[in-house]
């Protein structure tokens, strides 16, 4: 489809730099402006790999969440029997919208993180560094994942 959102886009912060910016004589909306533009520079990238950073955090996530699933098998204890039952449940429910998903598996993966630091003595010996070790390894492929949407878009002056 043309033009491309990136064309529509950047045609936008165009218009911004050459038409807008020069007659801003206001301390406060040359601010304004400058957050825009930044806002402008980040949907750019965004909108260009927003659905493959979905499916492929999606797909990263499920996978290292049915790992971490095995291993609280002989977890019996509270929170990591409920923990374990809704894992069982979010890795079998297909039919919600991938988004919906992802919302539920990221926010187990926070719970899950959570326990191993409330209640580390009711898992198996060894468990909770794995578990650990997976979801946060997750994490740091997550931030390398999202870091072209951030760099260099936020990387000037905000305001």
């Amino acid at each position: 489809m043309r033009p491309t959102s990136r064309e529509l886009l950047e045609s936008i912060r165009w218009a911004l730099d050459e038409k807008v910016a020069p007659a801003v004589q206001d301390r406060w909306a040359a601010s304004t402006l400058r957050s825009v533009r930044t806002l402008l520079d980040h949907l750019v990238v965004r909108v260009e790999c927003e659905h493959e950073l979905a499916a492929a955090t999606h797909d990263d996530l499920r996978t290292v969440l049915t790992e971490v699933r095995a291993l609280l098998d002989d977890a019996a204890s509270e929170p990591w029997s409920s923990l374990r039952a809704e894992l069982d449940t979010a890795l079998s429910d297909d039919a919600a919208p991938l988004e919906t998903q992802s919302a539920q598996l990221l926010d187990l993966c926070d719970r899950l993180l959570r326990a191993l630091r409330s209640h580390p003595a009711g898992i198996p010996a060894g468990t909770g560094e794995h578990v650990h070790s997976l979801l946060t390894a997750f994490l740091a492929r997550q931030i390398e994942r999202e870091r072209p949407l951030f760099m260099p878009a936020f990387m000037g002056k905000l305001f």
